[in-house]
């Protein structure tokens, strides 16, 4: 190739060790730009059979003339790390591990991933062929569109970066030279634009040593969840409430890592969202005035530690210091709570 052949046999080394490419140290300089071009890659393909990195299309392999080593990867494919193997089929987790796992060593914008997220989620209980008649019929049959693209992506990429996945920012110059030269493009600087993912998997050797993310799912089944929602009367554990209930971890899952249904609190929109990924106590704070509120908080904490589960040291510094606001709250209005108030916790 013409953009190879300008090169010193020097400079296509260090190509292919950038690419991890082998096999061209005894070869000339001829030789290693055949092992750069497409065809040496179709030759791989056609030999090696069947295989998950062979079934590929070649224009989710080749991009802007950077030819990836295809022989490498298949050799050695089964001994790296699949997004896919670590996320549930039929989850939105999944469809983002199926963009990555297909472009293995290949930056991707994050535009183009919430691109291909969005659009395997809409398709998702598409039957092909299909033919869309106007751009209403598509907006009709195309209803299964994710919520928060950005925010997904983030839970994602929190969970699963210890396995190689690397998230990075263009350089302030890079994004001012390209704002000035494209100023009448309002959308061209966004962040969707400058941030750039990759996914280099690491071995299954170094995976072993990795704590796996727990399911966030406490009950596996539908009777499973019915059955918990109705043991708690069909209300929110801490304020009562009966609007748009949710199953919650009480200690933060994103922390803890635990999956277990002893773990199970039923909150609502509102209790949830302030529960967050925080200590339960955060959620007292806000509802200092209520006692009926406080005092169900007290009662979760005390059954989840009797089931073994204490709270870490930062979540129990954090529970410390929410007690004694809320006390000072009290004190300052001329009604202290009673020194049993927090019996068992402080």
């Amino acid at each position: 190739m013409d953009v190879y052949s300008k090169k010193t046999r020097d400079e296509l080394i260090a190509i292919c060790k950038e690419r991890k490419i082998k096999g061209y140290s005894s070869m000339k300089k001829d030789e290693i730009i055949q092992l750069l071009t497409p065809t040496q890659i179709n030759s791989i393909l056609d030999n090696t059979g069947t295989s998950s990195i062979a079934t590929l299309k070649m224009n989710e392999i080749i991009s802007d003339n950077a030819i990836y080593s295809i022989k490498d990867s298949i050799d050695s494919y089964d001994s790296y790390v699949s997004l896919i193997d670590l996320t549930k089929l039929g989850t939105q987790f999944r469809r983002i591990a199926e963009v990555f796992d297909t472009h293995l060593h290949m930056p991707i914008s994050k535009r183009e991933v919430e691109k291909r997220f969005a659009v395997s989620e809409m398709f998702d209980k598409i039957m092909f062929p299909i033919t869309f008649t106007s751009l209403q019929d598509a907006i009709d049959k195309l209803d299964n569109a994710p919520g928060d693209l950005q925010r997904q992506l983030r839970s994602f990429f929190k969970i699963f970066a210890k396995y190689g996945l690397h998230k990075e920012e263009k350089k302030k110059k890079e994004k001012k030279k390209k704002a000035k030269k494209t100023k009448d493009d309002s959308d061209s600087d966004s962040d969707s634009d400058n941030i750039m993912y990759t996914f280099n998997p690491i071995s299954k050797s170094e995976c072993e040593a990795i704590v796996h993310p727990a399911l966030r799912n406490i009950f596996k089944n539908k009777v499973d969840r019915i059955g918990f929602i109705q043991s708690k009367g069909g209300k929110c554990q801490l304020c009562t409430s009966t609007e748009r209930l949710a199953i919650d971890h009480w200690r933060a899952h994103s922390v803890y890592n635990i999956d277990d249904p002893k773990l199970a609190v039923l909150l609502c929109e509102k209790c949830n969202n302030t529960h967050h990924n925080f200590d339960a106590s955060h959620c007292i704070k806000k509802n200092k005035d209520l006692l009926s509120y406080l005092r169900n908080w007290i009662k979760i904490e005390k059954e989840i530690r009797g089931y073994g589960f204490q709270p870490n040291e930062v979540d129990l510094n954090t529970q410390r210091e929410s007690m004694v606001y809320v006390n000072n709250h009290y004190c300052q209005n001329g009604l202290p709570l009673p020194d049993s108030f927090w019996e068992g916790l402080l």
